[in-house]
Protein backbone atom coordinates (compact mmCIF):
# COMPACT_ATOMS: atom_id res chain seq x y z
CA UNK A 1 0.00 0.00 0.00
CA UNK A 2 2.98 2.49 0.92
CA UNK A 3 4.77 1.35 -2.06
CA UNK A 4 1.60 2.14 -4.53
CA UNK A 5 0.67 5.62 -2.61
CA UNK A 6 4.72 6.69 -2.52
CA UNK A 7 4.50 5.54 -6.72
CA UNK A 8 1.48 7.28 -7.49
CA UNK A 9 2.66 10.26 -4.89
CA UNK A 10 5.92 10.74 -7.48
CA UNK A 11 4.32 9.80 -10.63
CA UNK A 12 1.92 13.09 -9.70
CA UNK A 13 4.99 14.80 -8.65
CA UNK A 14 6.79 13.93 -11.97
CA UNK A 15 3.37 15.02 -14.04
CA UNK A 16 3.66 18.11 -11.94
CA UNK A 17 6.70 19.27 -12.91
CA UNK A 18 6.28 18.15 -16.26
CA UNK A 19 3.38 20.32 -16.72
CA UNK A 20 5.20 23.26 -14.67
CA UNK A 21 8.03 23.07 -17.55
CA UNK A 22 5.71 22.52 -20.54
CA UNK A 23 3.61 25.95 -19.24
CA UNK A 24 7.41 27.61 -18.93
CA UNK A 25 8.02 26.49 -22.56
CA UNK A 26 4.90 27.20 -23.98
CA UNK A 27 4.68 31.19 -22.34
CA UNK A 28 8.50 32.02 -23.27
CA UNK A 29 7.35 30.74 -26.83
CA UNK A 30 4.28 32.74 -26.74
CA UNK A 31 6.59 35.90 -26.01
CA UNK A 32 9.01 34.88 -28.49
CA UNK A 33 5.75 34.84 -31.50
CA UNK A 34 4.34 37.95 -30.06
CA UNK A 35 7.99 39.82 -29.97
CA UNK A 36 8.48 38.50 -33.92
CA UNK A 37 5.08 39.89 -34.67
CA UNK A 38 5.86 43.28 -32.99
CA UNK A 39 8.92 43.30 -34.93
CA UNK A 40 7.45 42.29 -37.91
CA UNK A 41 4.78 45.05 -37.53
CA UNK A 42 7.37 47.57 -36.98
CA UNK A 43 9.37 46.80 -40.17
CA UNK A 44 6.16 46.60 -42.61
CA UNK A 45 5.42 50.14 -41.31
CA UNK A 46 8.97 51.01 -41.85
CA UNK A 47 9.01 49.57 -45.66
CA UNK A 48 5.61 51.46 -46.10
CA UNK A 49 7.47 55.18 -45.44
CA UNK A 50 10.34 54.22 -47.09
CA UNK A 51 8.53 53.79 -50.26
CA UNK A 52 6.45 56.59 -49.79
CA UNK A 53 9.85 58.98 -49.07
CA UNK A 54 11.36 57.05 -52.15
CA UNK A 55 8.35 57.75 -54.62
CA UNK A 56 8.63 61.66 -53.00
CA UNK A 57 11.69 62.13 -53.80
CA UNK A 58 11.94 60.64 -57.27
CA UNK A 59 9.23 62.79 -58.05
CA UNK A 60 11.12 65.96 -56.47
CA UNK A 61 13.78 64.79 -58.54
CA UNK A 62 12.29 64.79 -61.79
CA UNK A 63 10.90 68.40 -60.70
CA UNK A 64 14.38 69.75 -60.39
CA UNK A 65 15.70 68.12 -63.56
CA UNK A 66 12.66 70.09 -65.09
CA UNK A 67 13.78 72.66 -63.38
CA UNK A 68 17.17 72.39 -64.56
CA UNK A 69 16.45 71.90 -67.94
CA UNK A 70 14.66 75.21 -68.25
CA UNK A 71 17.68 76.78 -66.68
CA UNK A 72 19.99 75.89 -69.25
CA UNK A 73 17.70 76.72 -72.15
CA UNK A 74 17.41 79.90 -70.64
CA UNK A 75 21.35 80.02 -70.21
CA UNK A 76 21.94 79.01 -73.77
CA UNK A 77 19.20 82.05 -75.05
CA UNK A 78 21.50 84.79 -73.36
CA UNK A 79 24.18 83.31 -74.81
CA UNK A 80 22.66 82.83 -78.33
CA UNK A 81 21.34 87.07 -77.67
CA UNK A 82 24.86 87.71 -76.39
CA UNK A 83 26.81 86.36 -78.92
CA UNK A 84 24.61 87.86 -81.58
CA UNK A 85 24.89 91.53 -79.87
CA UNK A 86 29.23 90.83 -80.07
CA UNK A 87 28.84 90.24 -83.91
CA UNK A 88 26.71 92.90 -84.64
CA UNK A 89 28.40 95.87 -86.07
CA UNK A 90 28.39 98.86 -84.05
CA UNK A 91 29.42 102.95 -84.45
CA UNK A 92 31.83 102.21 -81.63
CA UNK A 93 34.92 99.55 -82.62
CA UNK A 94 34.88 96.97 -80.15
CA UNK A 95 38.16 96.42 -78.00
CA UNK A 96 38.52 94.08 -76.30
CA UNK A 97 41.68 94.87 -74.15
CA UNK A 98 42.52 98.20 -72.26
CA UNK A 99 44.56 100.57 -74.02
CA UNK A 100 48.16 100.94 -72.60
CA UNK A 101 47.48 104.06 -70.39
CA UNK A 102 44.76 102.04 -68.89
CA UNK A 103 41.50 103.84 -69.56
CA UNK A 104 39.25 103.10 -72.60
CA UNK A 105 38.30 105.71 -75.00
CA UNK A 106 35.86 108.27 -74.97
CA UNK A 107 35.83 109.75 -78.21
CA UNK A 108 33.96 107.30 -80.66
CA UNK A 109 35.54 107.08 -83.97
CA UNK A 110 38.42 109.46 -83.66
Amino acid sequence: MWATAAAVGSGLLAGVGVGVWARRQITALRAQVEHSEAARTVAVERARQGRQQIAQLQEELTAAKAELGTRKSEQSRRDEVARRLDEEPTMVLPRRELPSTGFADTMPLA
